[in-house]
Parts: C-alpha cells; structure tokens; sequence
C-alpha cells in the first residue's frame, strides 16, 4: 500500500487525516497566517512571506 502522501499527489484517493499531511497543513496554514497578518507597508516581511509561501 502507498503513503497516503504519494496517493494526494498521483490524483488517488487518500485520507486527508494523515498525521503527515495534516502536520503539513498546519504548517502552511501558520505561514499563510503570517502573511496576512502584515502591514501593506511592511514590504520586506510581506516579500520574504511570499517567497516562503510561493515554494509550495
């Protein structure tokens, strides 16, 4: 049987309750978090943000 993980990227059918993925999910949503939580005047930390952001 395939990780859950290979399953989501090959278009199959998986359960989005693995403990991986969802520690992924987690992550990514902190992050995105981060960026909006920004002033549109804090051009530095909004680009470096939506660097981070942008290698997903």
């Amino acid at each position: 049987m395939r990780p859950m993980r290979e399953k989501m990227h090959t278009g199959e059918l998986y359960l989005p309750n693995d403990d991986e993925i969802f520690q992924d999910q987690i992550r990514k949503l902190d992050r995105l978090y981060d960026f909006n939580m920004t002033r549109p005047t804090q051009l530095d930390k909004r680009n470096a943000e939506r660097d981070v952001c942008g290698d997903w």
